[in-house]
């Protein structure tokens, strides 16, 4: 079997050809050895051994896992820079839709559950806007509508109720902020992995405050 293989030693192809017709066949580029060997360049390469530098058919290493391409100029495994990256842009999407599901958790105020969402925390703005602008309650308002169905109790002026929904604002902010340092910590610990297992292996669920 005649190998052609590239300066480096990776097995480009093989044909059953003679040694006599190999030079004929070898592109630019390429070297060639010929062995009764029969082989595959996805479990070979070509070692250049001795002081002669032999070309000599080579088996890889055994492979540590899926995520590990060849280097031919240290002839071993390591990291797949591309896998790598696509793995870690994975678990990165994972992680923020873990954060956006974490900060939105319903809280419970006043027996009442308010999920901390953009346009939950939007709504009691504008509520307060709009009070704050009357310096007095919107017309019609009956209390803010909890996760539940629910409706929050009145108080009994516009000034105890500013108290109220700005306490309200706070508790979802407390917790928004509490899931922001653990969605930090988290993008710090995927950083620092270094392998796509260390990285495929990192609990993303844990050390949230909810």
């Amino acid at each position: 079997m005649i190998y052609f293989f590239e300066p480096i030693g990776r097995i480009v192809r093989s044909s059953n050809i003679s040694a006599s017709e190999a030079p004929f066949n070898v592109l630019e580029g390429e070297a060639w050895l010929e062995s009764a060997e029969v082989v595959s360049n996805d479990t070979h390469y070509v070692a250049y051994v001795g002081i002669s530098e032999t070309p000599t058919l080579t088996a890889f290493p055994t492979k540590p896992g899926d995520y590990y391409d060849f280097d031919f100029t240290t002839f071993t495994w390591v990291v797949s820079s591309t896998r790598l990256a696509a793995v870690r842009q994975l678990r990165e999407t994972e992680l923020y839709a873990e954060f956006t599901t974490r900060r939105c958790t319903p809280i419970l105020f006043n027996a009442h559950p308010f999920a901390a969402t953009d346009e939950f925390l939007r709504d009691v703005t504008s509520i307060l806007a709009a009070g704050n602008h009357l310096s007095a309650f919107p017309s019609g308002y009956a209390g803010l509508r909890s996760s539940d169905g629910g409706r929050t109790t009145v108080q009994a002026s516009w000034a105890a109720e500013v108290v109220y929904l700005q306490q309200i604002l706070e508790n979802c902010e407390v917790q928004r902020a509490l899931c922001l340092i653990a969605f930090y910590a988290h993008q710090d610990g995927l950083a620092a992995c270094t392998t796509v297992e260390a990285l495929l292996a990192y609990d993303i669920t844990s050390g949230w405050p909810v």
